[in-house]
């Protein structure tokens, strides 16, 4: 069933359950408050797929077609913005960001700092969970398909209402064999491609 068939049946569920309670219960203020709550999920579920989309249109590249390379800086993580100095600045940054989903960003998206050795890669940690990887359902949609069935993500419920998914933890375990530090792991990652990487705590 395509994602869109799951919108339309949805509004249609609720109109039947609306009637279905509205013929058997005897208390209009029950079914009242039945509608309210199902008002409040639907406008709590709108905001959170806006706000995944969003950051699908402004992180997630387009490989094939985004020409743009030899940004001075990248910066992954939590939320923080540079000093206007003049240097081109990528940013990868969304207050739910993991170390998990950062690793993630990193090894996709380095090859947009410049080659010459120079460029720095920020890696944002401070106030983030490091010792618990995952990543969330505003990662998703910026990873590639193949990693994301590793996650078990390519569902057509988590599209359609990913207001379900919005406290759901994906682990590493599910994309890594064993636990690993992957602080160390960036960091070495970088030393291999003579990459400036720096993390703020």
């Amino acid at each position: 069933m395509k994602r869109k068939h799951i919108i339309w049946i949805l509004p249609i569920a609720f109109i039947a359950s609306v009637c279905v309670l509205f013929a058997l219960s005897d208390s209009i203020l029950f079914v009242i408050i039945y509608i309210l709550l199902s008002i409040c999920f639907l406008l709590l579920n709108t905001m959170v797929s806006w706000d995944v989309n969003r950051i699908k249109k402004t992180q997630r590249i387009d490989y094939l077609n985004d020409k743009r390379r030899d940004f001075d800086i990248l910066v992954i993580g939590k939320p923080m913005v540079l000093a206007n100095d003049g240097s081109k600045v990528l940013y990868f940054t969304h207050e739910r960001r993991t170390l998990l989903s950062s690793y993630l960003f990193l090894i996709h998206n380095f090859s947009y700092l410049r080659e010459d050795g120079e460029g720095l890669i920020i890696i944002n940690t401070k106030d983030m969970e490091c010792e618990d990887n995952y990543i969330t359902i505003f990662d998703y949609k910026c990873f590639h398909p193949v990693i994301n069935m590793k996650f078990g993500l390519n569902t057509r419920l988590l599209n359609a209402v990913p207001l379900l998914y919005y406290f759901r933890k994906f682990r590493a375990s599910n994309y890594f064999e064993k636990h690993i530090d992957l602080m160390s792991v960036m960091t070495d990652f970088c030393k291999e491609r003579n990459l400036k990487i720096q993390f703020i705590k």
